[in-house]
């Protein structure tokens, strides 16, 4: 238990492998719902492509 601002907060910890499996779901999410695909890039960065990969966005 943590004190806020408003008072006590619960605070969960998350492995990384739940974080991973989070992200993975946002992504096939994403992809399912707008039309775009989130790889991982190099240096452990994101990219977010369209599904015809006729466009890519980096995000650092």
């Amino acid at each position: 238990m943590a004190r806020g601002a408003k008072g006590d907060v619960e605070i969960e910890t998350l492995s990384v492998r739940q974080i991973e499996a989070a992200v993975q779901l946002e992504a096939q999410r994403a992809q399912e719902t707008h039309g775009f695909k989130i790889v991982s890039g190099p240096e452990g960065k994101l990219k977010v492509c369209s599904t015809d990969a006729t466009k890519l966005y980096t995000r650092k």
